[in-house]
């Protein structure tokens, strides 16, 4: 199972980004994996009126704080929280997803199953390891089903960084920039995983 989000939230002016960034709107059914306190799924409701924001979340105290500040807003008909895992909720009617959690050696695959096919998936910092991403507006990144993979290491890193460059230089960078999320024990298992061949 993937860890617990970023340490940092993102501010109500990244969510509005990240959701204009993704065309979010009246037809669109939106998930906030790992949705904490709600928000993303409140300002998509609100401001950018989708039919349905589901926010998902395996903290039992971030779920209640979550359907309070959803109760608040006055949302409650078009935003659920729902409890647990992503892995084990069905995501098959999502037209956008938001993934800002650290990626598990299975993410990827969980969401070729589970998403159908045109959906819009937003990482935050970087795209998921091998996949290029179809637009991108840092920090946030958007790829579509089904996922297109990098055949390289090297045309990844080009996707992450925006320049050519290996695997050190990736690292490089990460460790350089404290706006990349990612977890840094992982990644190497992945890059293996993705690019064994």
């Amino acid at each position: 199972m993937p860890g617990l989000g970023p340490s940092k939230c993102l501010s109500n002016r990244y969510i509005r980004k990240m959701l204009s960034f993704a065309d979010a709107g009246e037809q669109d059914v939106f998930y906030d994996v790992g949705c904490g306190a709600g928000q993303l799924c409140v300002i998509a409701a609100k401001e950018f009126h989708v039919k349905r924001a589901i926010g998902i979340d395996y903290h039992k105290a971030r779920v209640r704080m979550a359907r309070k500040n959803v109760r608040e807003a006055g949302v409650g008909d078009r935003v659920s929280i729902r409890p647990g895992y992503f892995e084990d909720k069905r995501l098959s009617d999502a037209t956008i997803v938001y993934y800002g959690l650290t990626e598990g050696d299975d993410t990827v695959d969980v969401f070729e199953e589970k998403l159908q096919e045109g959906c819009k998936l937003v990482t935050l910092s970087q795209p998921f390891v091998g996949i290029i991403p179809t637009r991108v507006d840092y920090p946030f990144y958007l790829s579509v089903i089904p996922f297109k993979r990098a055949k390289t290491i090297e045309e990844w890193v080009r996707a992450v960084l925006f320049r050519a460059g290996g695997y050190d230089e990736l690292k490089e960078e990460l460790r350089a920039d404290p706006d990349y999320y990612t977890d840094l024990r992982t990644l190497p298992r992945l890059m293996k995983k993705r690019f064994q061949g």
